[in-house]
């Protein structure tokens, strides 16, 4: 007796589960399709930086997607269209002593459906300073927050934030909000 309604209810669970597959298909396609692509260069020499990671950070979503660049320092990547996006670039080996190139940020902005946003970035070659010691406040106590930011000794001011035009600016501070 059970037997035969495990053989009659097999049908139904097909069904039921070739329904749900081909509304994700349906879903899937009217959503569309949109890409983040582009390339990481050395800004001083203009040579492509391989296996530089790409930090995807989908404003909307909360998510974060880290993919490398090829041997040519091309990046490409498939988004969801409408939603705001992040980029978070950098390049280091860590066989080798300090950072070799200076963090970028992008500007947030937003895919739509069809498009293909095409961002290159030119990193700067970077260096560590390592800081030691305690931070205190006026009083003598431990300070409960830093902010440590880079300037120009020169003019004062941060570095240069952008050696070519295009949507990323430097990693100049780094801390909490002075």
């Amino acid at each position: 007796m059970l037997k035969g309604y495990k053989l009659r209810l097999l049908p139904v669970l097909f069904l039921v589960f070739s329904f749900v597959l081909a509304q994700s298909f349906v879903l899937t396609s009217a959503r569309g399709e949109a890409a983040i692509q582009g390339v990481v260069m050395d800004a001083l020499t203009g040579k492509a930086i391989p296996d530089a990671k790409v930090v995807i950070w989908d404003v909307y979503a909360y998510k974060r997607t880290v993919i490398e660049t090829d041997a040519e320092g091309k990046y490409s990547f498939n988004v969801v269209p409408g939603n705001a996006y992040i980029l978070y670039i950098y390049s280091d080996n860590e066989e080798t002593e300090g950072f070799d190139y200076v963090p970028m940020k992008s500007y947030t902005f937003t895919v739509r459906t069809g498009e293909t946003v095409n961002l290159t970035c030119y990193l700067v070659p970077g260096a560590s300073v390592l800081l030691t010691g305690r931070i205190y406040d006026v009083r003598s106590r431990p300070a409960r927050m830093y902010f440590v930011e880079v300037i120009d000794p020169l003019t004062g001011n941060p570095p240069i934030q952008n050696l070519k035009p295009d949507n990323f600016s430097l990693i100049s501070s780094w801390g909490d909000s002075p």
